[in-house]
């Protein structure tokens, strides 16, 4: 009786990780041409999703993001955007108004502080094309080190 509970307990810990969203592919890749860009990935479960009105079409896990939530907010009254995330080459930071004494620093997940520079405009452009395929955090923060966002990125 005892094994086939701890049998029965393997297989749902394994039918809830299957079907987790995450994706684990033999293959895929992203094509762009114009404003329209095609992501696949061979070796997942589908799903649909359909649409129609502007567009959308959702065929298992496989969803590239557009921008980049931030993990954590310390001033709401700016709204800032990172983009697009996963990147190839540039990361651009976009905030509704001037960020005055503002600045950011590129981390790697380890902590190390790869980057850092001043934010001068309402939009920044970093250049991540140099940098290994991973995954960032992207830290923004006044010069009195009173902190504004923090965000993750994906280089490709």
């Amino acid at each position: 009786m005892k094994k086939f509970i701890f049998s029965l307990a393997i297989l749902l810990f394994s039918v809830v990780t299957v079907l987790a969203q995450e994706v684990v592919s033999a293959a895929g890749e992203t094509k762009t041409v114009a404003e329209y860009e095609v992501s696949w990935t061979i070796g997942e479960p589908v799903i649909v999703t359909g649409s129609s009105g502007s567009y959308s079409l959702t065929q298992g896990f496989h969803q590239p993001k557009l921008s980049v939530t931030p993990t954590e907010i310390f001033a709401d009254d700016f709204n800032i955007e990172v983009y697009p995330n996963p990147t190839r080459e540039f990361v651009t930071i976009n905030s509704d108004q001037l960020l005055e004494n503002a600045e950011y620093a590129l981390f790697s997940l380890s902590g190390e502080k790869l980057m850092e520079g001043e934010i001068t405009s309402r939009t920044t452009k970093l250049n991540l094309e140099n940098r290994a395929s991973g995954s960032y955090v992207l830290k923004l923060s006044q010069k009195n080190s009173r902190p504004l966002q923090t965000f993750k990125n994906v280089k490709r």
